[in-house]
């Protein structure tokens, strides 16, 4: 599109300015192609101090390709943020309780979009304090993956 614009605008000015038809044609700049725009690098970050939980998965890894950590606990507000990253579209998570008395039961799930320069993560309340975990429900289409829920109001 832009060599034919500059092609048509040659032509224009050659046509006002009485150009004769014995001058060589105009040569259109050469285009290259450039790269196509690539997502956000995928990059697992260090543990912060708010962070409560988080897991993360790569199949290079292979066998052991994931871990899942515990580091925290929620607090009594419930308030808590989930971020993740993953070389595919999306990926799903899965928050569950993590406490002897009280463990596998499902606090909240969902899906994060992948490659985004997401400024803040998502902001959740459940009604839970305590020991969670959090899981890679889903990775499909993805060899690498991480979530974290993190603690909103500290």
């Amino acid at each position: 599109m832009k060599v034919r614009s500059i092609a048509i605008a040659a032509i224009a000015v050659c046509a006002l300015t009485s150009c004769s038809s014995d001058a060589p044609a105009p040569v259109p700049p050469s285009v290259t192609s450039s790269p196509a725009a690539t997502a956000t690098p995928y990059a697992v970050p260090e543990v912060g101090t708010t962070e409560i939980a988080r897991a993360t998965f790569d199949e290079e890894g292979a066998p052991q390709s994931g871990e899942i950590i515990i580091s925290g606990t929620v607090d009594e507000s419930g308030e808590v943020r989930i971020d993740g990253d993953c070389d595919g579209t999306e990926l799903g998570f899965r928050v569950i309780t993590a406490a002897t008395d009280d463990a596998g039961r499902t606090l909240l799930e969902g899906t994060l979009p992948c490659g985004t320069e997401e400024a803040d993560p998502f902001t959740y309340t459940v009604e839970y304090a305590g020991l969670v975990q959090i899981t890679l429900a889903s990775t499909a289409g993805s060899t690498k993956a991480w979530v974290r829920i993190s603690s909103a109001t500290s």
